[in-house]
């Protein structure tokens, strides 16, 4: 977690969870507004689709209780963000289009690049990467880390020289 819970409680923010199967979002009444910062995997665009689907059913469910008819304010009750971090990727766009969800969805990326631990340790928490360049050969990760290397010479100039280890 980048921010202490206290000062994300004073912001307004009322509730956190961590991204898991069987979280249900639409449980809570004064809710209104369900934001997710979430990294561009499919798995999580898996679980924000199956929260938002249950959590838009509830509604309805709900309006209908109430007298309503179908699709009467279901969308309205909570309104759904996401944010890819560090950046949002067209497949985990497109699933959630495939999924029905992302017409409901207002989506956007946070580049949180480097995350500072220490005065002299940055990281960019990007834990499955040896796994993905090593194993799965996908070396999509390395543009961000690529990236964070350029912001990080934005702010603190030129590096004179970069190394790295491996292939």
């Amino acid at each position: 977690l980048v921010a202490n819970i206290g000062v994300l409680k004073e912001h307004g923010v009322e509730k956190l969870f961590h991204l898991e199967p069987g979280l249900k979002v639409g449980g809570f009444e004064s809710v209104q507004d369900v934001v997710y910062l979430v990294r561009p995997t499919i798995a999580n665009m898996k679980l924000v689709s199956e929260q938002v689907i249950e959590a838009e059913g509830e509604a309805e469910r709900k309006d209908r209780k109430k007298g309503g008819g179908p699709g009467g304010g279901a969308r309205k009750n909570l309104h759904f963000s996401v944010y890819f971090t560090p950046r949002k990727t067209v497949i985990c766009e497109r699933i959630l289009e495939e999924e029905g969800v992302l017409g409901s969805l207002q989506v956007d990326e946070y580049p949180l690049w480097l995350i500072p631990f220490e005065e002299d340790v940055l990281s960019l928490e990007l834990d499955s990467v040896f796994h993905e360049v090593s194993v799965e050969r996908d070396f999509s990760s390395l543009y961000d880390v690529a990236s964070a290397i350029v912001q990080l010479q934005k702010v603190c100039g030129v590096i004179p020289q970069v190394e790295g280890k491996g292939e």
